[in-house]
Protein backbone atom coordinates (compact mmCIF):
# COMPACT_ATOMS: atom_id res chain seq x y z
CA UNK A 1 0.00 0.00 0.00
CA UNK A 2 1.56 3.67 -0.55
CA UNK A 3 1.81 5.99 1.86
CA UNK A 4 0.75 9.80 0.69
CA UNK A 5 3.20 11.70 3.03
CA UNK A 6 3.01 14.74 0.92
CA UNK A 7 -0.55 14.60 0.19
CA UNK A 8 -3.22 17.37 2.08
CA UNK A 9 -4.17 15.78 5.79
CA UNK A 10 -7.53 17.30 3.95
CA UNK A 11 -7.16 15.18 1.30
CA UNK A 12 -6.58 12.00 3.24
CA UNK A 13 -9.21 12.66 5.09
CA UNK A 14 -12.03 12.84 2.59
CA UNK A 15 -10.10 10.03 0.51
CA UNK A 16 -10.38 7.57 3.45
CA UNK A 17 -13.99 9.11 4.22
CA UNK A 18 -14.97 8.31 0.78
CA UNK A 19 -13.58 4.70 0.70
CA UNK A 20 -15.41 3.54 4.34
CA UNK A 21 -19.00 4.45 2.06
CA UNK A 22 -18.35 3.04 -1.40
CA UNK A 23 -19.99 -0.67 -1.98
CA UNK A 24 -21.38 -2.52 -4.62
CA UNK A 25 -24.37 -1.27 -4.33
CA UNK A 26 -23.15 2.27 -4.77
CA UNK A 27 -20.96 1.36 -8.13
CA UNK A 28 -24.75 -0.51 -9.33
CA UNK A 29 -26.45 2.95 -9.03
CA UNK A 30 -23.69 5.51 -10.17
CA UNK A 31 -21.95 3.58 -12.62
CA UNK A 32 -19.67 6.60 -12.93
CA UNK A 33 -15.72 7.53 -12.56
CA UNK A 34 -14.87 10.80 -11.53
CA UNK A 35 -11.55 12.66 -11.31
CA UNK A 36 -11.27 15.56 -8.42
CA UNK A 37 -8.20 18.24 -9.63
CA UNK A 38 -8.47 20.38 -6.38
CA UNK A 39 -5.55 23.39 -5.98
CA UNK A 40 -3.56 23.81 -3.11
CA UNK A 41 -4.42 19.83 -2.25
CA UNK A 42 -4.13 17.71 -5.00
CA UNK A 43 -6.04 15.23 -6.91
CA UNK A 44 -7.62 11.93 -6.12
CA UNK A 45 -10.33 10.23 -7.97
CA UNK A 46 -13.67 8.02 -7.12
CA UNK A 47 -14.46 5.17 -9.23
CA UNK A 48 -18.16 4.12 -9.07
CA UNK A 49 -18.06 2.27 -12.10
CA UNK A 50 -16.19 -0.70 -11.84
CA UNK A 51 -15.62 -3.81 -10.06
CA UNK A 52 -16.58 -2.92 -6.04
CA UNK A 53 -15.79 0.13 -6.72
CA UNK A 54 -12.14 2.28 -5.46
CA UNK A 55 -11.02 5.73 -4.13
CA UNK A 56 -7.76 6.81 -4.16
CA UNK A 57 -5.19 9.94 -4.28
CA UNK A 58 -3.77 10.61 -7.35
CA UNK A 59 -4.61 10.48 -10.93
CA UNK A 60 -7.09 7.53 -11.75
CA UNK A 61 -5.80 5.09 -13.37
CA UNK A 62 -8.35 4.28 -15.58
CA UNK A 63 -8.16 5.60 -19.29
CA UNK A 64 -11.45 6.80 -19.35
CA UNK A 65 -12.65 9.20 -17.00
CA UNK A 66 -16.41 10.06 -16.83
CA UNK A 67 -16.50 13.26 -14.92
CA UNK A 68 -13.55 15.58 -14.11
CA UNK A 69 -14.23 18.22 -11.76
CA UNK A 70 -11.83 21.34 -11.45
CA UNK A 71 -11.42 23.36 -8.31
CA UNK A 72 -9.81 26.37 -7.87
CA UNK A 73 -10.54 27.07 -4.37
CA UNK A 74 -10.40 24.41 -1.90
CA UNK A 75 -13.09 25.74 0.21
CA UNK A 76 -15.32 24.82 -2.92
CA UNK A 77 -15.23 21.34 -1.50
CA UNK A 78 -18.33 22.64 0.72
CA UNK A 79 -20.44 21.95 -2.55
CA UNK A 80 -19.63 18.10 -2.13
CA UNK A 81 -21.18 18.17 1.74
CA UNK A 82 -24.32 16.92 2.38
CA UNK A 83 -24.53 19.55 5.37
CA UNK A 84 -26.22 22.71 5.13
CA UNK A 85 -23.20 23.98 7.06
Amino acid sequence: KSTHNSTSPVLQLLVQRLKSVINEELVRQIKTTYQFNIATLGQFYLDLKNDHGSCDIGQCPLSSIDVTITLSNPEDLRLLSTNDS
